[in-house]
C-alpha cells in the first residue's frame, strides 16, 4: 500500500467492557421510535496513544434496559502527533461494532430489534454534548 495514503490511526484493541441488559416481565407492543436512547464518549490520552469508550443506553420504561460500553486504545503514529485530533475517527471507527452488539441483544423473543442506523458521527457528538450542556 502507499504509504501517503495510510491513516496514521491505528486500532491495536477493541472490547465490550461493559453489557447489561434487563429485560422485565411485563411487555406490551411498542415502536422502535418509543425507545430513549442515549450516547456518551470518554477519552484519554497517553504518549501517542489513544484510549477511547462509546457508550449507548437504550431504555424503554417499564419493558427493558440496555448499556453496551465498547472500549478501545488506538495509536497515532507520524511526525508531532496529537492524539486529541482523531477521537471523532477513533469513535467513527468504533461505532459499527456498538451498533451491531445493540442490534444483537434486542434480538431477542418478542423484542423488536434496534436497528441504529449508520450516523454522521460529526453530528451525533454535537448532538449529545449540546445535549449534556443543556440538562
Amino acid at each position: 500500500m502507499v504509504e501517503s495514503i495510510k491513516s496514521i490511526l491505528k486500532l491495536d484493541e477493541l472490547f465490550f467492557s461493559e453489557i447489561v441488559f434487563e429485560r422485565k416481565d411485563s411487555f406490551s407492543d411498542y415502536s422502535e421510535d418509543d425507545v430513549d436512547i442515549g450516547i456518551g464518549k470518554d477519552y484519554n490520552i497517553e504518549g501517542n496513544t489513544l484510549g477511547v469508550k462509546l457508550a449507548i443506553r437504550a431504555c424503554l420504561p417499564d419493558h427493558f434496559d440496555l448499556k453496551v460500553v465498547v472500549s478501545a486504545k488506538f495509536t497515532v503514529s507520524g511526525d508531532n502527533p496529537k492524539p486529541e485530533m482523531f477521537v471523532k475517527n477513533a469513535i467513527a471507527i468504533m461505532f459499527p461494532y456498538i451498533r451491531s452488539e445493540v442490534t444483537l441483544l434486542t434480538s431477542q423473543p418478542n423484542l423488536k430489534p434496534i436497528m441504529i442506523p449508520p450516523v454522521n458521527i460529526n453530528a451525533l457528538i454535537e448532538y449529545y454534548e449540546n445535549k449534556n450542556k443543556n440538562e
